[in-house]
């Protein structure tokens, strides 16, 4: 009975955060549990940063970390709310663990072997990456009312903090899209191919197109037709380089 209470008590105060209602109030898990959670959370991260091939997640490991560790100096305890804090990763987990089982699938039913190849759409849709930005995000905010009540802060400090972090994340997100998805929403043949030669001409100083993969398709004796975007001759099999079908101009 005892044990069926705790493991209530975890998933309640879990949605708790998620909610970003997080209280250090009240009363601490008891420590193996506290620890235990802990365990779990850096061990999910490590899988994420194996699975997605990142290390850059790491790294964001530590950003999540910062507001725990105040808050535990201040209080000179580690309180359990600081660890259920970091309840949006168990998102990204779980679709990990998902992605994890299709691939299985794959390779069960012989349509892969050697890798966690996911197929589409499910590959896309579960991005581990896209993921990890959103629940990361969603992580700072869930520990944002417990710095509030280490400092006391009110409520309005709070939300005027949520709405800085939110705006901050917005504008991120618009400058990553606007200044390196620039070909994005062209679909057809010479509206991409023109967008396509401007970036290649304004990064490599060539109107042509680095296809990186068709070397590797060479060497493995593989059509090169796939790897080509609209609008694209195939490429040179042995520097990778394409033109477009459209004259430079």
């Amino acid at each position: 009975m005892k044990i069926r209470q705790t493991f209530t008590q975890v998933v309640v105060r879990h949605l708790q955060a998620l909610l970003l209602q997080a209280n250090l109030d009240e009363p601490t898990l008891p420590r193996l549990i506290t620890w235990g959670l802990a365990g779990l959370y850096l061990v999910g991260l490590l899988g994420i940063v194996e699975l997605s091939q990142r290390p850059v997640w790491l790294a964001a490991g530590l950003l999540f970390a910062l507001q725990p560790l105040v808050i535990s100096i201040k209080r000179r305890v580690i309180h359990s709310a600081v660890i259920e804090s970091f309840a949006p990763l168990a998102i990204v987990y779980l679709m990990a663990g998902a992605r994890i089982l299709l691939a299985l699938n794959e390779r069960m039913q012989g349509r892969s072997v050697g890798s966690l190849t996911v197929p589409d759409p499910w590959g896309q849709r579960l991005d581990l990456n896209v993921a990890m930005v959103i629940c990361g995000l969603w992580v700072v905010l869930a520990q944002l009312p417990l710095t509030a009540q280490i400092f006391g802060k009110s409520q309005k400090w709070l939300w005027q903090v949520v709405g800085i972090i939110l705006i901050s994340a917005a504008t991120l997100w618009a400058g990553r899209v606007y200044f390196t998805v620039r070909a994005h929403g062209a679909t057809a043949s010479d509206p991409y191919a023109y967008i396509q030669m401007a970036v290649d001409f304004g990064k490599h100083q060539t109107p042509r197109h680095q296809f990186d993969l068709s070397t590797l398709a060479v060497t493995h004796d593989l059509p090169l037709g796939p790897l080509v975007h609209v609008g694209y001759l195939l490429p040179d099999p042995q520097t990778g380089e394409a033109a477009t079908v459209w004259p430079v101009g």
